[in-house]
């Protein structure tokens, strides 16, 4: 799945993804916030979004999705989805999210998946680390200011 197929414009947010944002900004309060955002807007009820922030906790406490590079991708198979979901959030100043590297994340993408689709899996978080594996493109899009500006990188980019 195309990473521009996967994360909708409205999907996407720079700076945190609640209004209010805590004043201690961690990896477990930015996952619950863009647990929240993915599932605004969608007919699954809250249970569901409690069932899937839940797998994606213990998904995260397994090992860290912060892959380096500034880049994180917490993810998890959720059993009651059809279809796969993701939302991006672009953070200016970073925050801890315990990466290989040791470094600040600055681009998040949260990802569920559809259970029992493992190459679907596998593929869309490959197509992700190798969208972000260019740091001109991670440079380009921390810069940006409008969504719909890092959507246009992200489809341009897809289709060189």
């Amino acid at each position: 799945m195309k990473v521009s197929s996967l994360v909708p414009v409205e999907r996407i947010c720079i700076g945190w993804p609640d209004s209010d944002p805590p004043k201690h900004q961690d990896k477990w309060k930015l996952i619950k916030n863009l647990n929240s955002f993915l599932f605004s807007g969608t007919s699954h009820a809250q249970e569901k979004q409690k069932i899937a922030l839940n797998l994606l906790i213990e998904r995260e406490k397994s090992m860290t999705t912060g892959i380096g590079h500034g880049i994180a991708i917490p993810h998890s198979s959720i059993p009651f989805l059809k279809k796969t979901l993701g939302a991006m959030c672009i953070l200016k100043n970073g925050i801890d999210f315990e990466s290989i590297d040791n470094n600040d994340i600055f681009i998040v993408f949260l990802i569920l998946l559809p259970d029992k689709q493992f190459e679907k899996h596998i593929q869309t978080l490959a197509n992700i680390t190798k969208l972000t594996n260019d740091p001109d493109f991670r440079n380009t899009i921390i810069n940006l200011d409008d969504p719909k500006a890092i959507w246009d990188e992200i489809e341009k980019r897809e289709q060189a």
